[in-house]
């Protein structure tokens, strides 16, 4: 499959449709209730990457020739898969029990309704000149699905401005997923999308001038944003300065999770700089409070955001610019450790109580952990730093960078393998 072709929706289609149950196993850890579409659709783009613009390529590893996709490809087919397991989620997963043709049938309508989704999306606000001529075309609804995707993504005002910051497709068309499942729930959040668009970059703008912080990696994300969100009728000079949120407005209007993006996309650009001091720290706790979001679900949302960094961080191009991810993995692993240490009793205390764990921890000195030994290390550590109070002022939501803080505080005798250390016993004797 190639997502740069025509008629490649219709190739995705035939692929996702044999690989369905593995893409509902991939998002599975999200433990969505279809009572909770919304959650999940916030767990996608987060999951996915699309809240980056920096899909996690190893999601797309069953499908054909994927090796080969661009940035973009894979940005695209995220984009879609989400469209397409936020139908399939919104309707009780009831496809897992059709055979291959009943199947077929259902993806069909699948389609309809994200034909029916965009076509009512475009006729609100700047869109409907540049959606109008795919809607009046005679061609069937999976050939206009494809080419409205196509021009969602693209972004013909990158040319004018800023070219090199940017990308080849349209950030803020990660939030069509989340639009398209508040769509199937008949809430119309998309009414309000281009103003979201600007409220995003206004309280971005506003995260880079927060005192006693270095904004040089921050502006650039900002410029980025910009760069790639085709905006169509603002102009690039008051898109770099625009401050202006209205939060009592965002709150009347914005259901939850949107007012949770504006939030996070503000936490973001403070990660990519100082991390963290404490007028960034500030910052967030009023920018919380404006939005009116629990701490529960701005917490989940900085731990989400620290633990992509980690893991994707290096494949983020935007953020090798100014001074680079290498320096904001250094300031989050100086955290973690920092965290361990102030904790070393009580962590070392619950790693001995667990002997898998210590196998585990012991096998990973000398030689590399399995994927399947590496879920199981994660989630026993996860476990553990549950039971720290300090947890909650910390967030470390764990990932493999735990594993090797975890080996400077275990003593070393009980990471030597058995045989080693009887060898040792000899030798002093």
């Amino acid at each position: 499959m190639d997502p740069s072709i025509k008629n490649w929706l219709s190739l995705f289609i035939d692929e996702f449709d044999s690989h369905l149950q593995n893409r509902i196993d991939t998002y599975s850890a999200a433990s969505f209730d279809t009572d909770l579409l919304m959650k999940f659709a916030h767990f996608y783009i987060h999951k996915s990457g699309l809240f980056y613009g920096q899909v996690n390529e190893k999601y797309h590893r069953d499908y054909q020739d994927s090796q080969s996709w661009s940035i973009d490809d894979n940005f695209k087919i995220s984009l879609v898969e989400g469209l397409f397991l936020m139908f399939v989620v919104s309707d009780n997963l009831r496809i897992t029990k059709m055979d291959s043709t009943e199947r077929r049938t259902y993806l069909k309508t699948c389609i309809q309704k994200i034909y029916e989704f965009y076509f009512l999306f475009s006729m609100q606000g700047e869109s409907w000149q540049k959606y109008h001529d795919l809607y009046t075309g005679k061609v069937d609804e999976l050939t206009i699905v494809e080419q409205v995707i196509d021009l969602r993504l693209s972004t013909p005002s990158i040319l004018k401005r800023d070219f090199w910051k940017g990308s080849l497709f349209n950030i803020y068309s990660a939030l069509d997923v989340f639009y398209f499942a508040a769509w199937l729930t008949s809430n119309y959040s998309y009414d309000y999308r281009d103003k979201a668009k600007l409220d995003i970059i206004a309280v971005m703008n506003q995260a880079c001038e927060i005192k006693g912080t270095f904004r040089k990696n921050g502006e650039a994300v900002v410029s980025y944003f910009i760069a790639s969100g085709d905006f169509i009728n603002a102009k690039p000079d008051t898109l770099y300065t625009h401050k202006s949120c209205d939060f009592d407005e965002c709150v009347k209007a914005y259901p939850v999770v949107l007012r949770l993006f504006l939030y996070e996309y503000a936490a973001f650009v403070c990660f990519v700089d100082t991390f963290f001091n404490v007028s960034a720290v500030l910052f967030l706790q009023d920018l919380a409070r404006k939005l009116q979001l629990e701490n529960e679900r701005t917490r989940l949302s900085l731990s989400s955001i620290e633990d992509y960094v980690m893991e994707e961080g290096k494949n983020i191009f935007y953020l090798n610019y100014g001074e680079g991810v290498a320096k904001i993995r250094k300031t989050i692993q100086n955290r973690y450790q920092t965290f361990i240490n102030k904790n070393k009793p009580k962590i070392l205390t619950e790693v001995l109580e667990s002997k898998e764990l210590v196998e585990l921890i012991r096998k990973s000195v000398s030689e590399d952990l399995s994927e399947s030994e590496k879920k199981k290390v994660k989630e026993q550590i996860m476990d553990i730093l549950k039971t720290l109070p300090s947890l909650a002022i910390f967030m470390v939501p764990g990932g493999a960078i735990l594993l090797p803080m975890l080996l400077k505080i275990i003593p070393e005798e009980i990471l030597m393998p058995s045989s080693f250390l009887n060898k040792k016993k000899d030798d002093e004797l």
